[in-house]
């Protein structure tokens, strides 16, 4: 069995080769799903939710000293910025920043349709979207 979420029923799987990583990314998955962060958005921004979910669990990792999970080439942008700790709200709503997440959507997408793998959480358009739950992460953290 795999790792998931459901938002229908607030299940959180965790399958077989649970690990930290695992844990962290799915648990971040229920609190973008509980936060309705996408819930307007039309079409939902699979792609930006799956990508958001797989940053801020380098973030976590790093700051748990845990190490890093390995997503592909396209998260290394955010592997190297994770090792300096959390960003700051101004740092992830800059245009930098928010170029940056844009083009590992991108990315992300790429390199999970060369791999074959056909899911719309990994394959779905790229909307756009902001991430938005991580900005609501780093305020609350900062309370």
């Amino acid at each position: 069995m795999g790792q998931f979420f459901n938002p229908s029923t607030n299940e959180v799987g965790l399958g077989e080769g649970m690990n930290s990583y695992v844990v962290a990314q799915e648990l971040f998955h229920a609190f973008q799903s509980d936060g309705e962060f996408y819930s307007k958005d039309n079409p939902k921004p699979l792609s930006t939710i799956e990508t958001e979910g797989d940053i801020v669990t380098q973030y976590v990792m790093f700051e748990a000293q845990l190490g890093a999970p390995v997503y592909g080439d396209w998260s290394q942008d955010f592997m190297f910025d994770a090792m300096g700790g959390a960003p700051s709200i101004d740092k992830v709503r800059s245009t930098q920043y928010q170029g940056m997440f844009q083009k590992a959507v991108d990315n992300r997408i790429d390199y999970y349709k060369k791999s074959g793998l056909n899911a719309p959480t990994y394959t779905s358009p790229n909307t756009g979207a902001k991430p938005r739950a991580f900005e609501a992460l780093i305020r609350l953290l900062k309370r």
